[in-house]
């Protein structure tokens, strides 16, 4: 009996171990024999390239599989046609990439990926598909359509991945238009809101002060940031466009406290406007940091630093209110200059000149402006210039020429060649040191011009005839200056072959060509 039960469990042992490993067995062979040696899309690819048909290496692959979409194990098996080059190209996974690689070779991207409005099935694997991709063999001149699905399967055609990246780029935009046309379906009337809030902060007529200014800066940039966010990358639209109807409101509640300062501030002649805030934002953010922590209202050391043309020009006839000497005259404003006029009993016809703006608030305007008891004069007027022109030259030349002669010097120009001297009259001098003899000195010259004349004697322009006298010595170290003086013999041979090349020069002028 013992044997007999050993040898029934034996048979039951292996029965059971036939069920299990068989049955594996089987299913195991049946996969292998399922499994896809040419898949539909390699199919289309192989079909539709000129590598596939080279016979030498592939033998009659490419005829025995024009009867087939897709090509398993099991019909190569069952398949007696294929040669054994094209079973060892199938069989062997490395023969098969080779294969693949160079057809991949053949095929490359064309035209722009199109996303059409009704689906269109793919070459390759025959799905539907609203985005469309093209390509083109370059050998046999096929064109193919693809959809985004069998893109991404087949990477390595080229320029496939820059469509693909269109693509992505493509959708992403689509993704955010849609997102915006959902922001703004909620907006409503106030679809341009942002944008009219913005232009209504940037045209407000004063600076603010700084925390108001901030604040409403703040709330605007905020503003724009959550519109934009959204339409960037999403999220929940409800807590989004909750959020931004707050910054509306506070938005508005903060434009109301603007609207209050600027009725409580806009008569004061010291507030700063707009223009000339977004000139010192530009020119000296410094100086507009400080008025705005001022309540936007200029002080002295501020106004010191405001040299804006169009702020001098609006304020230039209060500042010039505080001139107590009426022989100067303002002319106007222009550029970086403020132009004045001086006529008096000394300068019977009136000359012009200017000085810097930038001069002129630092020194001037900011104590105008800020003090109602202050005065200015000629003597506060630093670092002015004559304007170059004939008529402050003769006007200058007439009121100091006394002066220049007794002090043994002059200032010619010549007529016909415009040239200009100093000249070192003539006068007595002694032979030297030890010797009492006494000669007569020739008058002698240097080149200079108008420019420099009208530069040397602008010091002098709005002081008395005493301090001339007193310091002349500063004009003659101005004309010892540069070249040397000549004697009158040599200036006249100087005159005289200018002279000739001027006429040279006349006479070539008339010449035909």
């Amino acid at each position: 009996m013992l044997k007999k039960e050993k040898l029934n469990d034996m048979l039951l042992r292996t029965c059971i171990r036939y069920l299990f490993f068989g049955g594996n067995m089987k299913k195991k062979n049946c996969n292998n024999n399922q499994r896809l040696l040419i898949t539909q899309q390699e199919m289309v690819l192989i079909k539709n390239s000129n590598e596939s048909t080279n016979i030498d290496l592939y033998g009659n692959l490419y005829d025995c599989l024009q009867n087939y979409n897709k090509l398993s194990k099991m019909d190569l098996d069952n398949n007696i046609v294929f040669d054994k080059k094209a079973r060892i190209v199938l069989l062997n996974l490395e023969n098969k990439k080779i294969m693949m690689d160079k057809i991949m070779d053949e095929w490359h991207s064309v035209k722009n990926c199109d996303i059409v409005e009704t689906l269109v099935n793919c070459q390759l694997c025959g799905r539907p598909n609203k985005y469309v991709f093209y390509i083109h063999n370059k050998i046999t001149e096929i064109d193919l359509h693809i959809g985004s699905d069998c893109v991404r399967n087949f990477p390595d055609i080229t320029g496939i991945k820059q469509q693909k990246k269109r693509l992505t780029q493509l959708q992403k935009e689509q993704a955010q238009q849609k997102r915006k046309i959902e922001f703004e379906m909620r907006e409503g009337e106030s679809i341009r809101f942002i944008d009219e809030v913005e232009q209504k902060f940037k045209k407000f007529p004063i600076m603010l002060p700084f925390k108001l200014h901030t604040e409403i800066k703040e709330v605007l940039y905020q503003l724009r940031l959550s519109k934009s966010t959204y339409i960037k990358s999403g999220g929940n639209l409800d807590e989004v466009y909750f959020s931004y109807c707050v910054l509306k409101e506070k938005f508005r509640d903060l434009y109301k406290m603007a609207n209050e300062y600027y009725q409580a501030v806009k008569s004061n002649p010291l507030v700063c406007d707009k223009e000339t805030s977004d000139w010192l934002l530009k020119n000296n953010a410094s100086v507009w940091n400080a008025v705005s922590k001022n309540g936007g209202i200029f002080d002295v050391n501020t106004l010191m630093k405001v040299y804006n043309e169009r702020y001098v020009n609006k304020k230039i006839r209060e500042i010039i209110g505080h001139l107590k000497d009426k022989d100067l005259k303002l002319k106007q404003v222009s550029k970086s200059y403020i132009h004045f006029s001086i006529k008096n009993e000394r300068y019977v016809y009136s000359i012009t000149f200017i000085l810097s703006i930038e001069n002129f608030m630092k020194n001037i305007g900011c104590y105008a402006l800020t003090d109602k008891q202050y005065t200015f004069g000629k003597e506060d007027l630093k670092d002015i210039a004559i304007e170059e022109t004939n008529s402050n030259f003769h006007a200058v030349y007439n009121s100091i020429v006394d002066t220049l002669k007794k002090k043994g010097y002059d200032f010619i120009v010549e007529e016909k060649t415009s040239q200009a001297y100093w000249k070192k009259l003539s006068h007595y001098e002694r032979k030297g040191e030890w010797n009492n003899h006494v000669y007569m000195a020739e008058p002698m010259y240097k080149k200079s011009s108008i420019p420099i004349f009208l530069k040397v004697f602008s010091p002098f322009l709005l002081k008395d005839e005493t301090y001339l006298n007193n310091h002349f010595d500063i004009i003659i170290k101005q004309m010892e200056r540069g070249r040397i003086w000549i004697t009158q013999k040599e200036k006249n041979d100087y005159e005289e072959a200018a002279k000739y090349a001027r006429g040279m020069q006349k006479q070539k002028e008339f010449i035909p060509y």
